[in-house]
């Protein structure tokens, strides 16, 4: 029988919410989650402030999380506390802040998410995630890629499995040879689309898993976008 690991993301979530979530309210609901048996958590960003106000506290969280539920050196406690990064000064700061063992890197096949979500080309994109394999490994961090609008997109961009698989490809030939995350995003639709990521990260021997969003910022997200995502789609969230 295969072993399914959950990934909670109360980090997606919270960044969808306009009103900012104190730093003590995070890091108790990360604690529970963890008290629950929760062991994979996608929990903090590192992204400008300005940008994403609702993480600007992400060192102070991990802070606060660290004293209370890891262990005194930092390290998760058989937990995983993954940290997104998208440019170098994010990269600087997931590094220095104690508790984070993975370096999360949403690496998109479109053009426009690219850009909106971190100003960068393809080029671009790729040159950090060539920082980023060197980086994480002599930091002892683990890296993972999120397959970012991996199921198309929402701005009629050319989109089609082959460009999942050269992702797929590129990624491992640049040194990510761990595992491979799919967000839930809106534009998912059907089990088959699904089925071909899963299809391409097994060609190439590699892993892939499934990182869940808490219902409560999805559903604001929905709201926002206006567009169904995945949970809705699928009855977890409430009308």
């Amino acid at each position: 029988m295969e072993k399914v690991k959950i990934i909670e993301c109360p980090r997606d979530a919270w960044q969808g919410l306009e009103k900012i979530i104190p730093t003590e309210a995070k890091t108790a609901y990360l604690r529970k989650l963890i008290e629950s048996g929760f062991r994979h958590l996608d929990a903090v960003s590192f992204v400008a402030p300005k940008y994403v106000p609702q993480t600007a506290d992400s060192e102070a969280v991990m802070r606060s999380l660290a004293e209370s539920v890891l262990k005194p050196n930092g390290s998760a406690a058989k937990v995983e506390i993954i940290g997104i990064v998208v440019n170098a000064r994010g990269i600087e700061r997931a590094l220095a802040t104690p508790g984070v063992t993975t370096l999360g890197y949403p690496y998109s096949v479109s053009a426009h998410f690219r850009r909106t979500n971190s100003n960068m080309s393809q080029s671009e994109s790729r040159r950090l995630v060539e920082k980023l394999v060197p980086d994480a490994e002599s930091s002892g961090r683990e890296l993972v890629a999120y397959g970012s609008m991996a199921f198309g997109n929402s701005w009629d961009e050319p989109w089609g499995p082959e460009l999942m698989e050269e992702a797929v490809r590129w990624l491992v030939a640049a040194g990510i040879k761990t595992k491979f995350r799919l967000p839930t995003r809106p534009v998912l639709r059907t089990p088959e689309a699904s089925a071909i990521w899963f299809a391409a990260c097994g060609r190439f021997a590699v892993t892939s898993s499934w990182a869940s969003t808490s219902t409560a910022g999805r559903k604001a997200q929905w709201r926002r976008s206006r567009r169904r995502s995945t949970l809705d789609a699928v009855g977890l969230i409430p009308p």
